[in-house]
């Protein structure tokens, strides 16, 4: 592979993952009710564990 290449596809994996910060950032601060109730029909979670969870990757 050559440099621009690489350089090409690190450009790519920046913009997807910050699309899909960017997505959960809008959903959290937003829909955050929605998504407790959605979360919590699955997992018995209140609501400081679940922003918990989403705050912190290494509160388990």
């Amino acid at each position: 592979m050559n440099p621009d290449a690489i350089k090409e596809l690190l450009l790519y994996s920046l913009a997807f993952n910050y699309s899909i910060l960017l997505i959960w950032f809008g959903l959290f601060s937003l829909a955050h009710d929605w998504m407790y109730r959605l979360h919590s029909r699955c997992f018995s979670l209140s609501a400081e564990t679940f922003d918990a969870l989403h705050y912190r990757h290494d509160c388990l």
